[in-house]
């Protein structure tokens, strides 16, 4: 009988164990995809490109600075379209590398064409949050 509820107390511990972690690991991609969709919407409807480096990660700003020409060019676009073609998260979902299909207008000739946006997302812990370690979209190729 002894051996029955240390064997009891054991599952029931271990159960919820589980649960603890199931919890946070729920809450972990719950903060990612709210950090997604606020990018996705500062993108689409911000109409301003250098507010988007709030999401960068200040290691990767300082290491690959954005110019002022850089901003410039992605600011003659307006994104009429995001659509996440590919995501993947790492085994111990830190780390998310996510392929974004960008459809841009250009304010200026009147057309739209379509880039393909890579991006880098890792979960800071020193931050509490989830940033961005790649760049801004590249409308100079595709």
């Amino acid at each position: 009988m002894l051996r029955f509820n240390r064997t009891i107390r054991s599952m029931l511990a271990l159960a919820a164990l589980l649960l603890l972690v199931a919890c946070a690991g729920q809450q972990q991609r719950d903060e990612r995809e709210e950090v997604l969709r606020a990018f996705e919407a500062e993108l689409r409807y911000g109409g301003n490109f250098e507010s988007l480096i709030n999401y960068m990660h200040p290691d990767y700003v300082k290491d690959y600075p954005i110019s002022s020409a850089e901003l410039s060019r992605l600011n003659l676009f307006q994104v009429s379209g995001y659509r996440a073609r590919s995501v993947v998260v790492s085994d111990d979902g830190s780390t998310l590398n996510q392929v974004v299909e960008l459809k841009l207008y250009h304010r200026n000739t009147a057309r739209e064409r379509t880039v393909i946006y890579p991006q880098l997302w890792r979960l800071d812990e020193e931050r509490d949050r989830w940033m961005l370690h790649s760049g801004l979209p590249n409308v100079s190729r595709n």
